[in-house]
Formats: C-alpha cells, sequence, structure tokens
C-alpha cells in the first residue's frame, strides 16, 4: 500500500484502477517472458549452429583428406587441387589448401588462409567469430606427411538464424499477451470481482443510504463470506431501520392517547436502542474490516511481487537447455549462475509463504472477531458471551495485531508498558472491541502529526480491584468542555464520526461490571483512555445484565 501511495504522488499508476493496474502489470510480464524465451531460443540455436557446423566440417575434412591421399602420394598437384575441387558443393567453404613438407600450397581452392593464420600441425579446428577453420593430416604408406586445412565463412547462416529468432521472438510475444489477458481476466473475476461488488455496495449504502441494496456473492472463499456476512448486517440494519420507521409514523399518528402514547414512546425507545445496537454492530465490524481490507491489499502486492516469475524462467532455461544441461551448468556463465540463482528464488518463496501465512492467519482472527461481534448481538432478550478465565497481557497483544495493519500503514510508533497484573475473569471478545475502539481512536488522533511524530502507548495497570487497559497518544487531544460528553451517544469530535464506538464501549464496560474514563490535558496534547475491569472473584461470578436491560 505504501508503494501504491508514492506511485500517486508521483502520478503515476495511482489514479488508475485495480483492474488497470493489474492488466499493465500482466502485460508487463508477458513482454519480459516472451524476451527471456527468444534470448534463450536464440543462445540455445547460436550454440547449436556451431556445434553442428563444427561437426560437418571436421567430418568434411577429413573425408577430403581420405580423398586426397593418393594424389598427395603422387605428389599430383592437378588431381589434389581436383580433390579440393569438390568443395564448391559446400557455399560455407571459403578457401582450401594442402601444404607439402618444404612445398607450401602444394594445392590451392578460392582463398587459402594466410601462412601466419594456418593450424598448427594436430590442431583440428579453430573459430574466429564465425569464420571456422579446420586441419587435418593426409599421411601414404612411405610415411610422408601433408597438411590439409579448410576454412568456413558461417557468417550468412549466423544472419539466417538471427532472423529466425527474430520470428520467434515475435510469436512468442504475441502468444504471451494473448495468454496474459486470459489469465488477466480469470484473475479479475475470481479475485477483483468480489471486492468491486463489496465496493460498490459500500458506496450504495454509505453515500446513497440504500439500505435495500445487497452486495452480489460471487465467490464462496473468504471474499464471498465476508460479503455474505455484509449482506446479513444490512438485513438487520434494514429491519432495525424500517421498525424505527414504523415507530415514529406510530408516534405521530397516536399522539392524542397517552395510554397509547406512553406505550409507543416504550417501543420507540425500545427499537431506538435495537437501531442504537445496530450501529454499533457496523461500527465495531467496521474497524475490523478495515484491518482486513489491509491484510487483503497486502496479500495482492505479495501476489504481485512474488518470485514465481523468476522460478519459472530459471524452469524454462533448464528445459531449453536438453541434454547440454551439464555443458551449459559448467561452461556458460548463466548456467554457472543457476543453481545459486534457484537457491535464492527458492529462499524469497519461503519468506512469501511465510508472510502470506501470517496474513491469512491475521484474516481469520479478524473474521472470527466479526463473528463473536455479530453473534454477540444477535438477541437483544438473551444474556452477554460467556465469560473466561484469560491473562489481561494476551487481550492488549491481541487487539494490537487486529489493529497492527493500519498501525503500520500510517507509520505510528508504538510503546507498551505492561505491569505485572492477575488473570481476570470476562468476556474476550467484549474487551477486545472496547480496545480496538480506543486503538483505533488513537490512529485517528495521531494521523494529522508529521511522520515520525505518531506515537501509541499501550499500558497495562494493577488497580485495587483489578485491572486497568489504558491506551494514550500525542494526537490533537480533547478540550476541557467535551470530556464528559466524550461517552454520550452521538457525541463525536471527528468530522466524519459518528459517536456511536465509544458510547457502545462504555455500554460494554458497564455490562462487564467495569468502567471506562478519558483524560486529556486540552487540543494538541495527547488523550488517555482506560478500561478498568475487576479482578478474579472470590466465587463464581454471577452472569452479566443482558444487553437490552443495560439499554433500557
Amino acid at each position: 500500500m505504501s508503494q501504491l501511495s508514492a506511485l500517486a504522488r508521483r502520478g503515476r499508476l495511482g489514479p488508475l484502477r485495480l483492474r488497470t493496474k493489474l492488466r499493465l502489470k500482466s502485460y508487463l510480464i508477458a513482454v519480459v517472458a516472451a524476451l527471456v524465451v527468444s534470448a534463450v531460443f536464440a543462445v540455445y540455436r547460436l550454440i547449436a549452429l556451431r556445434s553442428d557446423n563444427l561437426a560437418d566440417a571436421v567430418a568434411i575434412t577429413r573425408m577430403l583428406a581420405e580423398n586426397a591421399t593418393g594424389p598427395v602420394a603422387f605428389q599430383d598437384a592437378t588431381a589434389t587441387t581436383a580433390v579440393l575441387a569438390s568443395l564448391r558443393a559446400k557455399p560455407s567453404v571459403s578457401g582450401a589448401v594442402v601444404d607439402l613438407p618444404g612445398h607450401p600450397e602444394f594445392a590451392v581452392f578460392r582463398k587459402p588462409p594466410a601462412l601466419a593464420a594456418r593450424l598448427a600441425p594436430g590442431t583440428i579446428s579453430r573459430f574466429h567469430g564465425w569464420v571456422l577453420q579446420t586441419g587435418t593430416e593426409i599421411g601414404d604408406e612411405e610415411g610422408r606427411r601433408a597438411h590439409l586445412q579448410i576454412v568456413f565463412d558461417l557468417r550468412p547462416e549466423l544472419w539466417a538464424t538471427l532472423r529466425a529468432v527474430g520470428l520467434a521472438f515475435a510469436t512468442a510475444l504475441a502468444l504471451a499477451i494473448a495468454v496474459s489477458h486470459v489469465a488477466n481476466e480469470r484473475l479479475r473475476r475470481f479475485i477483483l470481482g468480489p471486492i468491486e461488488s463489496l465496493h460498490a455496495a459500500t458506496q450504495r449504502v454509505g453515500v446513497d443510504i440504500d439500505y435495500g441494496h445487497r452486495a452480489t456473492v460471487i465467490s464462496t472463499d473468504e471474499l464471498g463470506e465476508l460479503t455474505v456476512g455484509f449482506n446479513r448486517m444490512l438485513d438487520r440494519l434494514q429491519q432495525a431501520d424500517q421498525a424505527l420507521r414504523t415507530t415514529n409514523e406510530s408516534l405521530t399518528a397516536e399522539i392524542t392517547e397517552r395510554r397509547r402514547l406512553e406505550k409507543a414512546l416504550v417501543d420507540a425507545s425500545r427499537q431506538a436502542g435495537m437501531a442504537e445496537v445496530a450501529t454499533g454492530i457496523l461500527h465495531n465490524v467496521g474497524n475490523v474490516l478495515n484491518s482486513v481490507n489491509i491484510s487483503l491489499q497486502v496479500m495482492r502486492e505479495n501476489l504481485e511481487r512474488s518470485q514465481w516469475e523468476n522460478l519459472r524462467r530459471a524452469a524454462g532455461m533448464i528445459s531449453a537447455q536438453g541434454e547440454n544441461f551439464a555443458r551449459f551448468v559448467a561452461e556458460d556463465p548463466k548456467g554457472r549462475i543457476l543453481p545459486s540463482f534457484i537457491v535464492k528464488v527458492a529462499a524469497a518463496l519461503g519468506d512469501e509463504h511465510q508472510a502470506a501465512r501470517e496474513e491469512v492467519a491475521r484474516l481469520v482472527r479478524n473474521v472470527e472477531h466479526i463473528k463473536e461481534i455479530v453473534t454477540a448481538q444477535q438477541s437483544l432478550a438473551k444474556t452477554a458471551g460467556l465469560s473466561e478465565r484469560v491473562a489481561p497481557r494476551e487481550l492488549l497483544d491481541e487487539a494490537e495485531r487486529m489493529t497492527q495493519a493500519s498501525l503500520l500503514r500510517h507509520g505510528i510508533d508504538l510503546a507498551r508498558e505492561y505491569a505485572e497484573a492477575p488473570d481476570i475473569l470476562t468476556d474476550r471478545h467484549r474487551v477486545l472491541q472496547i480496545l480496538v475502539n480506543f486503538i483505533t481512536n488513537a490512529i485517528h488522533a495521531v494521523k494529522p502529526n508529521t511522520p515520525g511524530g505518531r506515537r501509541i502507548t499501550l499500558r497495562l495497570e494493577r488497580r485495587e480491584r483489578g485491572v486497568a487497559f489504558v491506551v494514550a497518544d500525542n494526537g490533537v487531544g480533547i478540550a476541557a468542555e467535551n470530556l464528559n460528553r466524550i461517552f454520550t451517544h452521538g457525541f463525536t469530535t471527528r468530522r466524519n464520526g459518528h459517536g456511536f464506538g465509544l458510547h457502545s464501549g462504555a455500554l460494554a464496560a458497564r455490562l462487564l461490571g467495569g468502567t471506562v474514563q478519558v483524560a486529556s490535558g486540552g487540543p494538541g496534547r495527547g488523550a488517555a483512555f482506560s478500561l478498568e475491569l475487576p479482578g478474579l472473584p472470590a466465587a463464581a461470578p454471577a452472569p452479566a445484565a443482558p444487553l437490552a436491560a443495560a439499554l433500557s
């Protein structure tokens, strides 16, 4: 996410849609893949060209030496020249010569190599660029020796091979772009489709206040489950909104009758409580969804930067060598670094795998917390969630993990000051709901600070009746006249705030038998929110009060 923000500031990819960025990335990969395939093909073809021509040239030289044995033995220059003239059938031969001891250039064909450039006796072949020179001895039964040398000009074949490589590159590029286009469309449908559906749904609900709109469920994976959960929350919100509208209409129509008015007021209060709970659910789930969204963005960026393409390139290089792989690894500079390259890619893939596992684990924890928030509020007439014995330090650590993506994204320094505290008996998920609200508000409070000056401190303190969780920040602070209203329903100091989070946190703290408090030195001097909970009782605790009773 930080990389995309930097690109947006420089005016490059930032304004583009996700699908456009994905398509550009796919086409770039296709071009690189085509270049790599063409380079591998060119290297292979050039190596094969040299190898094949060398073998043919050595065979022709030896065969010609056998045919010239008789004329050389009789020192018949004319017959020897006629034998050399048979090389006209090979267009690549630019010259040949037979040297006798004491009689150089005994027989010559076309342009022979210069005396200084000829092969030493015993040397079979030598390359000068793409000009090949071969030689062999011609001997007779009486021990007389002659030396045959032939020059092959392979440059015409080189240019023909390069033209074939160019055609192969064009073909590979077209094929790679076609494949990347198909892959991009499938990837967009399976990954971007659900995200775009959720984005469109949030726009309809948040901007148009269309509670009847539902996000389209495209897949059955985690994104699909998240979409289903989002639609269920909209169902409950729509029901609460419709109930509130009905109650208001009833109050207007029956205002003339005292009894009916009193009954309508009671119903309206009850329905307002239900709407408040539904709003609180959306607020608390929204905090967790922010971390879910950031984790999804991190996973998508890691997939785009994955090292699998490098591994595929290495595999393609290995496959292209075929039977020449051992020689390629032993002699070619690229081949010698191939093993260490594969080891590095494997290590990088291992790191990517571990990072993906951590992000998935964080997603699972956040989705589990969303489920617990919804489950805890499904019935207003039932009691609160089950209490369990937990270590206070674990609750702070888990709340930190759930908001870690936002902390990292905004470059916030996090300090921990944990005192030794005993275990407590409480509802884990309600405590996490309060702590996540505190940390999320602290993040909003320090965001106006300059980078490097954003700091949040998590403290665990032992109190007389139990323990206290404190979230302190060096953010915008709170005016003295607002400290007494900060936990009131609907009150907020943020421009886009709703005033639901801290109020629902205060209600949850009351249900847990605890209290919430706030302290601030004033505007620009930060703030500290604390949640105090009782310690373990001597006997088993009484069940928590029903949420409906707390709201009434």
